[in-house]
């Protein structure tokens, strides 16, 4: 995954890792994507931000499910090039736009989205950064407004072998304790094993 949420250090993906990425998501990954957006269970009215956009494959099958005039999606992510890539892959919805740079200081109105979509962004993300993203995200949510997000979850020790691991050990009670210090309580959270993409949680949280 080639995700960006907005971290110190960050580099622009390469070319060659951008199509890796988006060979890898149309030959093994596209069930999990759909998957994905059906726990939204959106109904096409909805403004949904998709934090993290990479290279667009759930921005892309979001935008369909939106009704124009009605839903509207905003993609974020922190590289210009996946940007670049995700605008490409969406060029004809009229009621999508995008927005490079950190979530926590983008120009994006608080209180007016009703979905977040977070999927493997969080665990590559620093320990010291992740609630202030999260804190960010969540004033963008409306009352009653939710995140839907999937991460992967790794021990200490598995980390070092574990899907974009690199940052260290992230839990499904990190997820958890991310999202309550936020002000968000909890709908949903389950942990999935699968053989290409190892344990995730998957989870939603409400805004009171």
């Amino acid at each position: 995954m080639v995700d960006g949420g907005g971290r110190t250090g960050f580099e622009e993906p390469s070319q060659f890792r951008v199509r890796l990425a988006l060979l890898f998501e149309n030959v093994i990954e596209g069930p999990s994507y759909r998957k994905f957006v059906d726990n939204m269970e959106l109904k096409g009215s909805e403004w949904v931000i998709d934090y993290g956009s990479g290279t667009g494959m759930a921005s892309k099958l979001i935008a369909q499910r939106l009704l124009v005039g009605n839903g509207h999606l905003t993609c974020v992510d922190i590289s210009r090039v996946l940007i670049d890539v995700v605008r490409e892959r969406l060029r004809g919805f009229s009621n999508v736009d995008f927005k490079v740079g950190d979530i926590a200081d983008l120009d994006i109105e608080d209180g007016r989205y009703d979905i977040a979509a977070v999927r493997y962004v969080l665990h590559d993300i620093s320990r010291a950064e992740r609630q202030e993203k999260v804190n960010a995200l969540s004033k963008k949510l409306r009352a009653g407004g939710r995140i839907v997000i999937e991460e992967p979850v790794a021990s200490e020790t598995e980390a070092s072998r574990t899907h974009g691991m690199h940052l260290g050990a992230f839990s499904s009670d990190d997820v958890r304790g991310l999202m309550t210090s936020a002000g968000l309580r909890e709908l949903r959270l389950s942990t999935t094993k699968s053989l290409f993409m190892g344990q995730a949680c998957q989870a939603e949280f409400q805004k009171a």
